[in-house]
């Protein structure tokens, strides 16, 4: 495979006023235009359900792209929507998940989804293949909590991925470590603008859950919680059969995964990134015999990569760019 050569993030001097403002500011602008095709719902093994979004290519034989969400976002989030957009743009078919119960409509049982939950991606890949009878070609981007979900998931396949016909996979602002990010996304000002508003947003499905689960969850300490620690030592948990938090994350960050990835991925990450801890990033040299590019940039927050108001967004439009170049090199 020839070496990629990635399109260096220069935003102007007026944008490069820290992590926060690249981070408010970028989950702002530019503004996505785009429409999906049809919503798809897929039932799990487990008596659940997610609901996918897609946006269809107009041409023939045209790759597939499974798009992963963040932390209580959506498939119609405005960063969803403009990697949605940028590889619509490429004539691709875009097949956009929600997690369980990300879709606006209540899931059915406890069990949502976590950092390393992969069973409904396996699903909705296994699907694609099985509709296409094989002849397709999957690639995977995700960003954030999305996007560690993407590299544990090419872990757990190793080289089977490409008998899946899942031939790469492009991720960015990604927790690769929950035992250093948890710590930092928990306190100081990133636990008061971003992690009260996860928070609310989980804890706002929990209660409606709440008449339906009252036996296996306790609400008054589910509304006690203030951190993300704390919601993963306790719910995430106990529903996914963890000893812990410490448990679950041994056994779901993505850094921990990355030495079985066997198909071509880009791992773009941003240096003064408010969330994601960024002192442990993985050193790049000791993954040079395999297929993993780490792009490493000064400026960009958490998923913001805020360009200017009008300008297209840097992170979207370098995770296609790569997995143009992956589909164009095969």
């Amino acid at each position: 495979m020839k070496v990629y050569q990635p399109k260096a993030f220069q935003p102007p001097c007026w944008t490069r006023l820290g992590g926060h403002f690249q981070t408010i500011f970028g989950s702002i602008f530019p503004i996505p235009n785009i429409r999906y095709d049809k919503r798809r719902r897929f039932f799990t093994p487990d008596g659940d359900f997610f609901d996918v979004d897609i946006v269809f290519a107009c041409g023939k034989q045209k790759p597939y792209v499974v798009v992963c969400h963040g932390l209580e976002s959506s498939a119609h989030s405005s960063h969803s929507l403009r990697i949605v957009e940028s590889f619509a743009a490429l004539d691709w078919n875009v097949f956009a998940i929600n997690y369980r119960g990300c879709s606006g409509v209540p899931n059915r049982t406890l069990r949502t989804y976590h950092v390393g939950f992969t069973e409904d991606l396996e699903l909705l890949t296994k699907t694609i293949y099985e509709d296409t009878e094989g002849s397709c070609t999957i690639y995977l981007a995700g960003f954030s909590l999305g996007g560690n979900i993407i590299i544990k998931f090419l872990g757990e396949l190793g080289s089977t991925a490409y008998e899946r016909r899942i031939l790469g996979a492009a991720v960015a602002c990604v927790p690769l470590n929950p035992f250093y990010c948890q710590p930092k996304a928990d306190r100081g000002i990133s636990k008061w603008i971003y992690v009260r508003r996860f928070l609310s947003s989980f804890k706002q499905k929990a209660e409606e859950q709440h008449n339906r689960f009252a036996k296996a969850l306790d609400i008054q300490r589910l509304r006690k919680i203030t951190t993300i620690g704390e919601l993963d030592d306790y719910y995430i948990s106990k529903v996914f059969g963890f000893n812990g938090k410490e448990d679950y994350y041994r056994k779901n960050g993505g850094e921990f995964f990355l030495p079985f990835v066997r198909v071509p991925l880009l791992v773009l990450q941003s240096k003064n990134d408010p969330i994601v801890d960024t002192e442990h990033l993985p050193c790049p040299q000791l993954f040079e015999s395999l297929p993993i590019h780490f792009l490493y940039t000064e400026y960009g927050g958490h998923c913001g990569y805020f360009n200017g108001f009008f300008q297209p967004s840097y992170m979207a439009q370098e995770l296609s760019h790569f997995l143009l170049f992956v589909n164009k090199s095969c």
